[in-house]
């Protein structure tokens, strides 16, 4: 597969980038509560790229978390999660950034490689592939409930085969759906269910024991 550079443009033209940790306080604690309520730390998002973006005019959005993807060592596509002042109306949260279709978000740095036979994790977004792969399981993110033409033709690619689905967890019936379209394409697949207890929707906010629990439980 090609991979095109991400054009920075547009990005650039509008915002500043910074790393997280030389911020403004305030942005810096943003970014903190933001981890904190997945289970992840301001350095687990410096490890992975993460930048901030702050916006060069003044408006209703304080900032954004800059997630790059990388392919072959270039930055070929992004999500952005945008924040925004309590008082104004609420604008898109999360927006993707490609020349291309929306591939797989994965964590793996320009240098690193997919390990042959371990079990691949499909989540929808961004945080819960960054939480699982820190947890030590091989992990991508769909962004989304779904999974696109080229995020298929990159997970084809991987030499994983065996994958398990755990998606958010109101996406039951689109996670059963999803299993069906990975079988055709890796030899074993699995689901992993959610907590119905409410403590949770996403699998990054739920605790580590727990987490492990749910994941070694659809590895048996």
């Amino acid at each position: 597969m090609q991979y095109t550079p991400l054009d920075m443009t547009a990005l650039t033209n509008k915002y500043d980038m910074v790393g997280p940790d030389t911020a403004m306080w305030l942005v810096q604690e943003m970014v903190e509560e933001y981890c904190f309520c997945r289970h992840l730390e301001p350095i687990d998002l410096l490890r992975v790229g993460v930048q901030v973006l702050v916006p060069k005019v003044e408006s209703d959005e304080i900032f954004a978390l800059f997630f790059p993807i990388y392919r072959r060592g270039i930055t070929a596509a992004a999500w952005t999660r945008h924040f925004y002042n309590t008082q104004a109306p609420k604008g898109i949260p999360w927006r993707y950034h490609s020349q291309s279709g929306v591939m797989l978000y994965d964590i793996a740095l320009p240098t690193s490689g997919a390990v042959p036979g371990t079990t691949l994790i499909l989540v929808e977004g961004v945080a819960d592939a960054i939480r699982l792969n820190k947890l030590g399981w091989r992990t991508v993110a769909l962004g989304g409930k779904h999974l696109t033409a080229l995020g298929k033709a990159e997970l084809i690619a991987m030499p994983n085969t065996h994958a398990l689905i755990m998606l958010d967890r109101d996406a039951l019936v689109q996670a059963i759906d999803l299993m069906a379209k990975v079988a055709a394409i890796k030899r074993k697949v699995g689901l992993v269910l959610m907590p119905q207890d409410g403590s949770a929707n996403d699998p990054s906010e739920l605790a580590d024991a727990t987490l492990q629990e749910c994941l070694r439980e659809a590895v048996r």
